[in-house]
């Protein structure tokens, strides 16, 4: 019982001092302004932050002291922001600005280095992302998570940030996307290497495809990642059926101009080609996802597989709209816009229009151009 009563007079004791270091870094933190008194604010917030753990102190009192450590990093970016505003301190990459001998300014200081200050690159990097944030914002982040029951970190404060950022970079491209795309929206004949201008740049959210299989057709993969690179905006997708024997030519030349993401299998639903050349009976095709920059949403999850019905009504080569619009309806919004550099039998444009998206298709046959006209022409019915 005594043993008992003094390990909570202990924890007491432990939780009255915490609390008495958590205010002196409080105030080293608001009153720090030259480059050393930030950094002694860093090292007494990241020590506190340390106690706190050792003693397995509360959540409460644990993000109390992940927040003042969030805030003294936010200090350092705030010091090495007006540095570098002030034009005294250089990236940490860069050498030193030489001064030569004998020049009337040899007295003056040579630019300083993120490394001359003893400054790790990295906390100096988040705390440049964290003056998103205000000291307020940041207290109010930590309390939120500890009435969550959650655990407050400064990493997961700058993930937000970044992910707030970004959020707002890419609502504001597909603003000034749907600017640029007002006008467009129809079919054309004619091979996209050579009329494709009429898509404007950065206004296209995916481009979704599906080019011949043959060898021949290798050659228009690096115009397909040309053309992508200037009309997707950035976040938007490249989706393509690609023929086995293609694969390899195709991913490098995408590389060229879009960054690659992923490799998804339409597996076919009815009778399998036999590749006699290769003795495979080929189950599966691949559809090669590429972006430009990064994918704009993460948090929708796209199944890498998908099955392939019959379809061939229209075109010889007609993939199924299904299989299209699975795609279009995760990678695209309400009022996206989806492009198709090879119509085929239309049925890119007739997903889109199914799922209310704005579209665009190009198509050199002009056979395959009327026949595609009536599909389409039935789907805006």
């Amino acid at each position: 019982m005594a043993r008992s009563i003094s390990r909570r007079k202990n924890t007491s004791v432990t939780a009255a001092s915490i609390e008495r270091t958590q205010a002196q870094v409080e105030h080293a933190i608001a009153t720090a302004f030259e480059p050393d008194e930030v950094f002694r604010a860093y090292e007494m917030a990241a020590a506190c932050k340390l106690l706190a753990r050792q003693v397995d102190a509360s959540r409460a009192i644990q993000n109390k002291c992940a927040a003042l450590h969030t805030k003294a990093v936010r200090k350092v970016g705030e010091v090495t922001q007006r540095l570098r505003d002030e034009g005294a301190l250089a990236k940490a990459h860069r050498p030193k600005k030489s001064v030569p001998s004998g020049d009337s300014s040899d007295e003056a200081s040579p630019v300083m280095t993120l490394t001359d200050l003893g400054v790790n690159r990295n906390i100096a990097a988040a705390g440049v992302k964290l003056l998103a944030l205000t000291p307020e914002q940041i207290d109010a982040k930590a309390e939120e998570a500890t009435e969550a029951g959650k655990d407050f970190s400064c990493k997961k404060c700058v993930s937000e940030v970044r992910e707030e950022a970004q959020a707002t970079k890419r609502s504001a491209e597909k603003a000034e996307a749907k600017k640029r795309r007002r006008n467009v929206d129809g079919l054309y004949h004619g091979d996209f290497r050579l009329i494709g201008h009429k898509i404007p740049d950065a206004s296209v959210d995916l481009i979704f495809t599906d080019p011949p299989y043959d060898r021949k057709a290798i050659a228009l993969f690096d115009g397909l990642g040309e053309f992508a690179s200037r009309v997707l905006r950035p976040g938007g997708s490249l989706l393509a059926y690609v023929g086995h024997i293609q694969l390899d030519r195709c991913l490098a030349d995408l590389s060229k101009h879009l960054r690659y993401w992923w490799t998804c299998a339409c597996v076919h639903g009815g009778q399998h080609a036999r590749m006699t050349e290769y003795g495979i009976v080929a189950g599966w095709k691949p559809i090669v996802w590429f972006v430009k920059e990064s994918r704009g949403d993460k948090l929708t999850f796209v199944n890498d597989t998908v099955t392939s019905q019959r379809e061939k009504s229209h075109h010889e080569w007609q993939q199924s709209v299904d299989e299209a619009k699975y795609f279009i309806d995760l990678l695209t919004e309400k009022d996206g816009f989806v492009v198709d550099p090879f119509c085929g039998g239309g049925t890119t444009a007739v997903a889109s229009i199914q799922l209310g998206r704005k579209w665009a298709s190009f198509e050199i046959d002009e056979a395959n151009i009327g026949r595609a006209s009536e599909r389409i022409a039935e789907a805006g019915k």
